[in-house]
């Protein structure tokens, strides 16, 4: 008896502390978007017979040449909820250090990354998200002036695998202009 009363207080208390967890992790509130300097802005661009949208966020007077930050939501994500994830961190960071970033959308919210798993449309039409993305970045350096030798991906989960396909797929990016060395910089996910 004595063994069944002590089964049973361990079963209370975990799952007390299994609903207080769940509680914390359901009903926390999102971050308080802060003041920032610079500007959101939607955007699209087709590629591959797809149209793709993306968020980007551009601190105010940023100069030509500056990096991009390109930040990849997990499975089932978006650009939108990807911001308040962070906790709108990497536009605080862009204000303080003068680079832009953009959050990709994936399609239908999934990414063809590096794994093969996962019933997704992604995979089953074998989306093109590297051209999406190189893309985007081409698109972004001639609308507002980033550094194609000097992007940066980044991504949770599944936005993650995205960050290493693309270092994988598209390594180095060459400048478009005349005094282009053969090779650019790395992609790097971090």
């Amino acid at each position: 008896m004595r063994r069944v009363l002590r089964y049973f207080l361990w079963g209370v208390v975990i799952l007390a502390v299994l609903s207080g967890l769940f509680g914390y992790f359901v009903y926390t509130p999102n971050a308080e978007v802060p003041r920032l300097s610079g500007k959101l802005i939607e955007g699209t661009v087709e590629t591959g017979g797809l149209k793709r949208t993306y968020l980007t966020y551009v601190p105010r007077g940023l100069g030509r040449g500056a990096p991009l930050v390109v930040v990849m939501h997990g499975s089932g994500g978006n650009s939108a909820r990807m911001r308040i994830a962070t906790g709108y961190e990497f536009e605080r960071l862009a204000d303080e250090r003068g680079f832009a970033v953009v959050y990709p959308d994936g399609f239908e919210g999934y990414w063809n990354a590096c794994n093969i798993v996962g019933d997704y449309s992604a995979n089953k039409l074998n989306v093109d998200d590297v051209g999406f993305l190189t893309t985007l970045i081409d698109k972004l350096a001639e609308e507002i002036g980033i550094d194609r030798a000097r992007v940066f991906a980044t991504g949770i989960s599944r936005g993650g695998h995205m960050a290493f396909r693309l270092a994988l797929e598209a390594p180095f990016r060459r400048r478009r202009t005349s005094n282009a060395s053969p090779r650019g910089k790395a992609l790097l996910p971090s």
